[in-house]
């Protein structure tokens, strides 16, 4: 585990020293309407850019189901070569968690910037910065 300064921008970074590789988690607590799976993607494709991370698969549920189940809201997966990201949304609540896991160097801040460009008077939490060594 590094330790964590809230006052600077932290950057993850991969490290990979004898054989331990580091994987990082970034968990974001969103506070606005995500009610689209189309919102979802155009976030999964901004991120992805940014980060210049490489995409493979992904699967979305847009609730309730056709078949009646759920609640309301959406959730996404989006695969990459490096890792992952998932979302779950509460559009009654206007609350969405939006969690990163990764083993490239990535700065949380512009995960944030993407949130930002896509969301209209959305607040932030960011939360559970971690670092796992394997």
């Amino acid at each position: 585990m590094t330790d964590f300064d809230p006052k600077k921008p932290w950057t993850i970074s991969i490290k990979d020293i004898d054989g331990d590789l580091s994987i990082y988690k970034c968990s974001f607590d969103l506070f606005c309407i995500i009610d689209s799976i189309i919102e979802i993607r155009k976030l999964f494709k901004e991120i992805i850019k940014k980060l210049e991370l490489t995409p493979h698969g992904d699967f979305s549920v847009e609730f309730p189901t056709p078949w009646g189940t759920g609640g309301v809201g959406v959730t996404a997966i989006q695969s990459f070569t490096e890792s992952y990201m998932a979302i779950d949304t509460w559009p009654e609540r206007a609350y969405a968690n939006l969690y990163i896991c990764s083993c490239k160097e990535f700065n949380y801040k512009d995960i944030e910037d993407c949130i930002f460009n896509q969301f209209e008077n959305v607040r932030i939490k960011t939360q559970n910065l971690e670092i796992v060594r394997i």
